[in-house]
């Protein structure tokens, strides 16, 4: 082979895929959201989704159900906010893990809306008491960070929020601020617990007798041939 011969290049090739979901409708029933959430369950590490967001809210059900498939995807997330991104819509914005806001891009908060239906009275009260603690409980999961803890106690009590603009941006800057620092001390926690695991095997083990005699064996009965006779 001569000098010219040489293959002295190399070719690496990295798959990735940009991907946009139009999220311009009410957050229906979960069925309503099947291709989303195949979507999210199929990209990998190096796709990118850009979520664009226009929608009033809907279900708290559906919403908390795509939030799961958001942050159970491998991709990454990039929410667009726009004019209306409220309630339901404004919970699956915050859940992305950048977000592009212009001019006319604003976010509602506000508290749960449902009806106990029918029954007997105890019924009705006991499934309005349930569902009150779960909305109040998906409001803390989702916009701590976001919101101060007096602005919390203001939305479980029936008030709203409107951001727009530059408080809006700031806002989602601390909250981004506020999701990786509670992400960082979850990992010193589990590398805590795993090291706490390996100081117990290794002080079970250090404990343990070095040898361990086997227990002796019963001899096998001999085995009786049988010749058949001639």
């Amino acid at each position: 082979m001569s000098e010219h011969d040489v293959n002295r290049i190399m070719v690496r090739q990295n798959h990735s895929n940009d991907y946009i979901i139009r999220l311009a409708r009410e957050i229906s029933e979960p069925d309503d959201f099947a291709d989303e959430f195949q979507l999210l369950a199929g990209v990998g590490p190096n796709d990118q989704i850009k979520l664009q967001i226009v929608s009033g809210g809907g279900s708290v059900n559906t919403c908390h159900m795509i939030i799961k498939a958001m942050q159970e995807s491998e991709a990454k997330i990039i929410g667009w906010i726009g004019p209306t991104c409220a309630s339901a819509a404004g919970a699956i914005a915050l859940a992305c893990d950048e977000w592009e806001v212009d001019e006319m891009s604003s976010l509602m908060v506000h508290t749960g809306s449902f009806s106990p239906g029918w029954g007997k009275s105890q019924d009705v009260v006991a499934a309005a008491t349930h569902q009150d603690k779960m909305v109040t409980k998906f409001i803390r999961m989702t916009y701590t960070g976001f919101l101060t803890e007096a602005e919390i106690l203001q939305v479980i009590d029936g008030k709203e929020f409107w951001f727009e603009g530059d408080e809006l941006c700031e806002r989602l800057a601390k909250f981004a601020d506020y999701r990786d620092k509670a992400r960082a001390e979850m990992m010193a926690n589990l590398q805590q617990q795993l090291s706490d695991v390996q100081k117990t095997v290794q002080q079970l083990t250090e404990a343990a007798p070095d040898k361990v005699e086997a227990a002796p064996v019963k001899p096998k009965k001999p085995v009786a041939k049988i010749t058949p006779k001639a």
